[in-house]
């Protein structure tokens, strides 16, 4: 496996690709509240059960999986990882498990299952 390497998530962050979890609220005292449903609605990018996973997810998963080797020949720019291989067949079969293992992890903590739903 791969470890996500220090700088990328801030780089992703100022690409606007991480979303959020709060909003800062204007309540007197300056303080961020968390607000239930509320993490893309400012920015960030949403995961749609019509269409799947977001092609800028996908782009944030290539750079984070991606080697020093291969952020480097993409001239660490999170641009350089937005089409399918872009970062390389390993880098693309990284961020796709990624993505898989997410999906599945969201899919654990539902109620039913599939079949119940059907």
């Amino acid at each position: 496996g791969r470890k996500f390497q220090p700088g990328r998530l801030e780089k992703l962050d100022r690409a606007g690709l991480l979303g959020g979890t709060s909003l800062s609220v204007d309540d007197g005292d300056e303080t961020e509240i968390y607000q239930e449903g509320s993490a893309n609605r400012g920015r960030g990018v949403v995961i749609t059960r019509a269409t799947g996973i977001d092609p800028a997810i996908m782009t944030a998963l290539r750079v984070l999986v991606s080697s020093d080797e291969e952020w480097n020949a993409a001239g660490e720019a999170v641009g350089n990882f937005v089409t399918e291989n872009s970062g390389g067949k390993e880098n693309e079969r990284l961020a796709r498990l990624v993505a898989q293992k997410a999906l599945e992890l969201e899919l654990e903590g539902k109620e039913t299952t599939l079949d119940d739903d059907q």
